[in-house]
């Protein structure tokens, strides 16, 4: 896609300008947009001379497009005639004069694979055009695509209107900057080459960059999309009611600086090998952000299929449990890494996992939902003594998790099917698999997990994925979020041709008095080769529960891997998460991906 870039002196200042509020500094970038068009004159080795210059707008420091006419060109649906070019380079005016200018190439305006012995590919390789005498040049543009860095939400929602309000900028979406972030792996944005990757992969323009300090004190950087130079600079105070809105804002926090810890996994004799003939690419993996600093990983060798976090043997310890398939494996985490405790296998395909003394003799029972290997319903019911698995029930034929109702914990059971996670009936069971009664919600939640209830609020995710919280009293619902959650979560069975999602997106959870959800969103499809690797991103939200609206108290930013299972202990939060696997097992084996249980201390 063409894209036209502009810097302007005016922007060029050495201390900021202090604009009143966010119209301001729209208003500030926008007056200095001044469209211009010229031929190119001379042609030298590395510059070209311009038929214009300072008298008609140029500025020193401008970036143009150079471009070739092609001619006429008539859509046959539309019958509209527009004129077709085709991209040569990119320039920076160097020397300017009064009627004239010139300029030097900085890059080809397209990108061509570079081959390894002309069959295997190696990234890409800029390409410039031969240019001519009567070539045209283009600089600025009617219509301006920005990007916006920052992690205040309300600051993000206050400049993305101000700007699109004059017309001549459009705001490119959080969700597909993340994703270009994950898709270009840029561990950050604080240099300018990362700044110029992620400007070219979105046809960026502008990107601002927003911080705020003390709640109050706004710094405003604006960088070229091309790259990457800061080209204005600008400072003013937060309005107080402006932050105090924020409380009521349900919109997302717009963390979107992946971080600088990387995982580097160790590599065999044979990739190593291939790596040294330029034929492997390692796994380079953005783990942490500026808000989840990654302290442990572990490879579980595999692909889960359930977690669990939580006091399972009633040994005042807290456990992590993960179900690969049928084998269910038990973990501690020591702080700084995690120690195997056991092991088993039982049923088919493990696809939830619930602890609760629900008799209250003083005994944890543990509940897995699961599916035979015909893909029905077969859940079982068991306890852990010792390092050992005792099973009480087995072969039930429904989905089941522990619930906290009017009064005491029960056991719910709902026996769904498989391509449609939630509807039919909804009975109350006892620790041995019987039914005890018919129970009936005043929800309609996307499936069994994805809904609790706390201080007579129940919070869930409803069939489109938003939060909503519904107050058992009133009988109504209170409020809900505008995006929705659980996007892309990994398939669970399939099932006649149809993948079945049954992970859990939600989890509510009571501190110091006050409620939070925790959910989480997965961006971006995996796909991986003998040399690239795309991945997932996956982010988690923390949101407070108040009476008239959600808080939102922490989010995680984007990491590395499509997570599939997450939690928290203490100011630690537990993921599961998928990482594309190494070339060799991709080639031998087959698998494309592998689970990854890792650590992350929460920062703010």
């Amino acid at each position: 896609m063409i894209r036209f870039f502009f810097l302007f002196l005016l922007f060029m200042l050495s201390a900021p300008v202090f604009a009143g509020s966010f119209e301001d500094i729209a208003r500030d970038v926008s007056s200095k947009i001044l469209p211009q068009h010229g031929l190119v004159t001379k042609v030298g080795e590395e510059m070209i001379e311009l038929n214009k210059g300072r008298s008609s707008g140029l500025f020193a420091g401008e970036t143009l497009f150079i471009y070739r006419p092609m001619g006429a060109v008539k859509n046959p649906y539309s019958g509209e005639v527009f004129q077709a070019r085709k991209g040569l380079a990119y320039a920076i005016v160097t020397d300017l004069r009064e009627d004239g200018a010139w300029a030097k190439i900085i890059g080809g305006a397209e990108e061509k694979r570079k081959r390894i012995l002309g069959i295997i590919p190696k990234g890409f390789r800029n390409v410039v055009a031969q240019i001519k005498i009567g070539d045209r040049w283009q600089a600025g543009t009617t219509t301006i695509k920005v990007g916006i860095v920052t992690r205040k939400p309300i600051v993000y929602k206050r400049l993305k209107e101000a700007l699109e309000k004059t017309d001549k900028f459009y705001v490119v979406g959080a969700d597909e900057f993340q994703i270009a972030l994950t898709a270009e792996k840029i561990v950050d944005l604080n240099n300018k080459e990362n700044r110029a990757t992620i400007g070219r992969a979105l046809d960026l323009e502008m990107l601002f960059f927003v911080n705020v300090e003390g709640n109050k004190d706004v710094s405003c950087r604006v960088f070229s999309g091309y790259d990457g130079r800061r080209i204005a600079r600008y400072g003013s105070v937060l309005n107080k009611k402006l932050v105090s809105s924020e409380a009521k804002s349900s919109i997302p926090v717009q963390n979107l600086v992946p971080s600088s810890l990387k995982l580097k996994p160790r590599l065999t004799f044979y990739e190593k090998a291939l790596n040294t003939a330029g034929l492997y690419a390692p796994l380079h993996i953005p783990s942490s952000t500026p808000t989840l600093e990654l302290i442990a990983s572990s490879s579980l060798r595999a692909l889960s299929t359930a977690f669990y976090i939580g006091d399972i043997d009633n040994d005042g310890k807290i456990e992590i449990v993960v179900a690969l398939g049928r084998k269910v494996v038990v973990y501690h985490f020591n702080g700084d890494s995690f120690t195997t405790v056991m092991s088993f296998c039982h049923g088919w395909n493990i696809f939830n996992i619930d602890c609760a003394d629900i008799d209250n003799d003083g005994l944890k029972e543990i509940f897995f939902s699961s599916f035979d290997r015909f893909g029905n319903l077969s859940s079982f019911i068991g306890r852990i003594k010792g390092n050992k698995f005792c099973l009480i029930k087995d072969k039930i034929r429904y989905y089941i998790r522990t619930y906290k109702g009017s009064e005491k914990l029960m056991m719910l059971a709902q026996k769904s099917g498989v391509t449609r996670p939630f509807y039919g009936g909804l009975y109350e069971i006892n620790e041995n698999g019987k039914i005890k009664e018919k129970k009936e919600l005043p929800i309609s939640p996307r499936n069994l997990f994805d809904f609790y209830k706390i201080d007579g609020k129940i919070v869930y995710l409803d069939k489109s994925g938003r939060l909503v919280v519904y107050d058992q009293g009133e009988k109504k619902i209170l409020y809900m979020t505008e995006m929705s959650f659980g996007r892309n979560l990994r398939p669970i069975e399939k099932y006649e041709g149809h993948p079945v999602v049954v992970s859990k997106a939600l989890i509510v959870f009571k501190k110091e008095g006050k409620i939070y959800a925790m959910v989480i969103n997965n961006v971006r499809e995996s796909s991986v080769s003998l040399r690239t690797e795309k991945f997932f991103g996956g982010n988690i939200k923390i949101y407070e529960i108040g009476d008239k609206c959600f808080r939102m108290v922490w989010t995680s930013g984007d990491t590395a891997g499509r997570i599939s299972g997450f939690g928290k202990i203490g100011s630690t939060i537990i993921t599961v998460r998928e990482m594309p696997t190494p070339v060799l097992t991709r080639l031998i084996k087959g698998e494309s991906g592998v689970d990854v249980l890792t650590a992350g201390k929460m920062r703010h």
